[in-house]
């Protein structure tokens, strides 16, 4: 792909420093402002300087882009070219067997460790070449670049046609033992959040509800709009304008639809033809990346549900809500679980890496389809088993505080070469005492892009064997019994990019459980 000359390339960088520095500094001011105000304004005025700087940048690299216009344009030719560019992707994973995950709460990443799996059968080439063109041609150029599996299985997270897939492939053994939802990770828009807040009780609140839950985005988004996020600065916006194979995504109604319509094609003898049907809907063509190539007429959520339930053999479709933006009070997050409820999804749990975020939760009654539910679990994550142990130590872990922490830490190097690994057992079981003494309910997850046969066989035997310590059991983001990455001698337990984390905390893996 073309990069972009050498002024721009030397300039842009000195300029994001720059602004860097100014939005770091507004946003210093408005966290010494006293007023409320003063500090919304201060931050929502950071905001848009920064917003400023990626529009500029997206205009003087646009030209960038052309070429994955044209690989997008490609992407939705006539029909017998479609089906030709999917023959044409030249990529063969290593499929390798592993032990089946029976009990896993959710599909980390809406089953993206499936990705390399998913392009090997032409048939859902075939269904995500024609229903997201732009993620198809990203992929398409990346893996005729050279990109193996780990860098294609990111591309792939919080993918509505991936988790199509994954429910797919699950499709008899959907059973409630294995998998019982799949994650949303979702981004808000600051002002209508602060509209919200302002708001009295009544109508107008309930109206901006509906709004906030139509307009976020189902997306992870980069490390860098995670450390804005965490700084002050709403990505709402910016992670529209991201590509959904570069980590951007959809708003919730176009999810649903690309899922339900990947469903339904899943269960045409005649895809070809069932393809054909589609192809005369319109679409939006407009240049935001989270709206792009969507229907402009999607399915009502009760259809696509129906479909799940006819596919899956579930009751209800669930799902794990992650909120990436850190705005949304407690209060907020039960209205939007309430809105989420009407349009017939089941929020299984909702996730925050702070237990202040989830407070109160767990209290909802959801009344989904006329059927009434518990509420979602409140979902503590962590990234390692030390600071479960640390913070229960330290009394911030509540009796019946549910955890779930990167299973990578249970996993040692065997001496002698890596890519071999073996189950701590005394980490195990200092987790076992931890979850009875403080009556809590541990699970796992990893990151697929960086975890290997090996790693998912250990972890997946061991929730098997230890369902005393793992009542979450081990949410695996791939197929149940399959892992799709290169094999060799490389250390893939599944840290990614919390290994360095890991480093830092490891001299605390094995501190003894007081007596």
């Amino acid at each position: 792909m073309s990069r972009p000359p050498s002024n721009l390339r030397r300039s842009i960088p000195a300029l994001s420093a720059l602004l860097v520095l100014l939005t770091t500094l507004l946003v210093a001011v408005g966290v010494l402002a006293r007023s409320p105000r003063t500090r919304r304004r201060v931050r929502r005025r950071a905001e848009n300087v920064w917003l400023g700087v990626e529009d500029l940048a997206d205009r003087q690299t646009r030209r960038l882009t052309r070429r994955r216009i044209r690989l997008e344009a490609a992407a939705r030719r006539v029909l017998v070219e479609l089906w030709e560019l999917c023959d044409d992707l030249p990529f063969v994973p290593d499929r390798d067997e592993v032990p089946r995950v029976a009990r896993r709460l959710y599909s980390h990443g809406a089953f993206m460790g499936a990705a390399p799996a998913l392009l090997d059968e032409p048939r859902w080439r075939a269904i995500l070449a024609f229903l997201m063109p732009d993620v198809f041609a990203m992929v398409r150029e990346s893996v005729r670049a050279g990109v193996r599996a780990p860098g294609l299985i990111p591309m792939f997270e919080n993918n509505p046609v991936m988790a199509a897939f994954g429910v797919w492939c699950h499709r008899q053994d959907f059973d409630g033992g294995s998998v019982d939802a799949i994650e949303w990770d979702v981004y808000l828009d600051a002002s209508r959040v602060e509209a919200w807040e302002d708001a009295l009780e009544g109508p107008a609140r309930q109206r901006l509800v509906d709004e906030l839950v139509d307009s976020m985005v189902i997306a992870h988004a980069s490390t860098t709009d995670t450390v804005q996020e965490q700084i002050g600065l709403c990505q709402w916006s910016d992670v529209r304008r991201t590509p959904k194979a570069q980590l951007g995504g959809v708003e919730p109604r176009a999810w649903l639809d690309l899922f339900g319509r990947a469903l339904h094609l899943s269960m045409q003898d005649d895809l070809r033809g069932a393809i054909d049907q589609l192809r005369s809907e319109p679409r939006d063509e407009g240049a935001l990346e989270c709206r792009r190539h969507t229907f402009v007429h999607p399915w009502a959520p009760q259809r696509v549900v129906d479909l799940f339930r006819e596919v899956a053999g579930r009751p209800r479709f669930g799902i794990v809500l992650e909120f990436k933006s850190l705005r949304p009070s407690p209060e907020l997050r039960r209205s939007i679980v309430v809105a989420l409820n009407r349009m017939a999804i089941e929020v299984v749990a909702v996730g925050s890496f702070s237990l202040a975020d989830l407070q109160g939760v767990s209290s909802l009654v959801q009344v989904v389809s006329g059927q009434t539910l518990p509420g979602p679990r409140e979902l503590l994550f962590v990234h390692f088993a030390v600071e479960i142990q640390t913070a229960a130590d330290r009394g911030l872990l509540p009796p019946g505080t549910h955890v779930m922490f990167n299973g990578a830490c249970l996993l040692e190097l065997v001496p002698g070469g890596p890519g071999r690994y073996r189950v701590d057992d005394r980490v195990v079981d200092d987790l076992g005492r931890y979850a009875r003494r403080h009556a809590l309910s541990l699970g796992m997850y990893v990151q697929e892009n960086d975890c290997d046969g090996a790693a998912v066989a250990l972890l997946s035997e061991l929730v098997r064997d230890r369902p005393d310590v793992f009542e979450l059991g081990f949410a695996w983001g791939g197929l149940a019994a399959e892992v799709s990455l290169l094999r060799g001698v490389a250390d893939r337990r599944g840290f990614g990019a919390q290994w360095a984390l890991q480093r830092v905390s490891r001299r605390w893996l094995h501190r003894p459980v007081p007596s």
